[in-house]
């Protein structure tokens, strides 16, 4: 099996603070498609590796980055989307924190609160766009309050401390999704809770339960849903690659999605 050249890698700040090694790199055009490896950032040559995807020539590097974390929200909604009620809080807005919002307006779904740490210029940002394309006010909030209650929370943080923060102001018949993969070794989720609440938990990994045809049929779909939204474009910068670069994104990021691009 013949190597393929690698253009650009995209940066997973969440899983690299933990395992320290990139795992989204995309290859050269090679029989009309591009391939999404698992390759560490830096690497410029790799043969096909296990559970890659492909995405035809004529999607550009800014779809297939976005579509590539857009993939986990949309394998675990076709699963649970009947216990994905509106009136959403989604924890976190991270790279899978914003293509998971975007898959939700995508679906129709109007009242939805996203918790951060602080607003910033690209929050404000992503505001606008919402607003203008979609016509739905976000409503952006930096505590989580008892008092206000949600049909619907999806975390997207992986921090134990949120998780358990979910649980301790829930509502009855509510549904909490666990779509981004918890690092912590502490956990708070109490049976007795669950039982009393009449909670929903749904767990949203990316590959276990799911075969390589079916991970690639909804990548599919993605990438052409999202072939002419211009405004993905504002929430992805590219960076020449370097470990010093590649260290300072960890730390703090300038953008919701960062990718390395080798070409230039």
């Amino acid at each position: 099996m013949s190597d393929y050249s690698i253009e650009y890698s995209i940066v997973s700040r969440g899983t690299e603070k933990y395992n320290n090694v990139g795992y989204m790199a995309i290859t050269e055009i090679k029989n009309k498609n591009r391939y999404i490896l698992n390759v560490d950032h830096g690497i410029k040559e790799s043969k096909l590796t296990s559970g890659y995807l492909k995405a035809n020539e004529e999607y550009t590097i800014h779809n297939i980055a976005f579509s590539r974390f857009q993939l986990i929200s949309a394998l675990m909604f076709n699963k649970h989307k009947k216990e994905i009620k509106d009136n959403i809080l989604i924890l976190g807005l991270g790279n899978l924190g914003i293509t998971l919002l975007f898959y939700l307006l995508d679906k129709n779904y109007k009242k939805i609160t996203i918790y951060v740490r602080e607003k910033n210029e690209m929050i404000i940002k992503l505001i606008n766009i919402v607003k203008k394309e979609f016509q739905i006010d976000l409503n952006i909030v930096t505590k989580i309050e008892k008092e206000v209650k949600y049909n619907t929370y999806i975390d997207t943080t992986g921090s134990s401390e949120v998780i358990e923060n979910i649980f301790n102001i829930i509502n009855y018949n509510s549904t909490v999704v666990v779509l981004s993969t918890p690092r912590d070794e502490k956990y708070y989720i109490s049976p007795l809770l669950i039982n009393r609440y009449n909670i929903t938990i749904v767990g949203g990994h990316e590959f276990n339960g799911n075969s390589f045809q079916y991970r690639q049929r909804v990548f599919n779909l993605l990438l052409k849903n999202n072939q002419n939204k211009e405004y993905i474009n504002d929430f992805i910068s590219e960076y020449n690659y370097s470990l010093e670069v590649l260290n300072r994104i960890k730390t703090k990021k300038n953008n919701f999605i960062e990718i390395f691009n080798y070409k230039r």
